[in-house]
């Protein structure tokens, strides 16, 4: 697990978690988590998560878009059990989880094995006058603060940001 602590999440403090996962194709029966970023607390943390053996999906056509190698992760990755019990332990009595991609991240959670969460709508935080501008918000953050889209880290931060300025 790396934890940053990032200037910029400052101001979000008081933001229930968000996650966001990366996978190893959009296949929703097939594909399993290899990155997960979590921001929570004014805090972002990120894993990068090896491949059970029985996990032997991958699309090239994502990996281009993630920038995480097969190879990468089996070398550098951590076990996903520990990533579980330790995702777990972060996100502590939180049972709400927040991601502006619910259903996929729900999918993902579950073959990590995190149990007792529900995945919500980032956009249920919004002031309902301003969800229209979120995408373009989240674009301006990764922008403004140098972050890379598809990184399961700084999408969560650039989520959470967005999230924050748009309440």
């Amino acid at each position: 697990m790396i934890v940053h602590m990032n200037a910029h999440l400052d101001t979000c403090l008081n933001l229930p978690p968000i996650l966001d996962f990366e996978a190893s194709s959009l296949n929703t029966f097939w594909s399993y988590p290899i990155s997960v970023g979590l921001v929570l607390g004014g805090r972002s943390y990120y894993w990068e998560i090896a491949p059970k053996p029985e996990w032997t999906d991958w699309s090239d056509s994502s990996e281009k878009i993630h920038g995480l190698s097969l190879s990468h992760l089996k070398e550098n990755g951590q076990p996903a059990t520990e990533v579980c019990q330790q995702l777990q332990e972060v996100i502590g009595t939180h049972r709400i989880i927040y991601s502006d991609q619910p259903s996929w991240e729900s999918l993902w959670a579950k073959v990590l094995g995190l149990k007792n969460l529900e995945f919500r709508d980032v956009r249920s935080l919004i002031d309902p006058r301003r969800e229209s501008a979120l995408i373009k918000t989240i674009s301006r953050f990764f922008k403004l603060v140098d972050l890379q889209p598809h990184n399961a880290k700084d999408d969560a931060i650039a989520i959470a940001l967005a999230v924050n300025h748009l309440m």
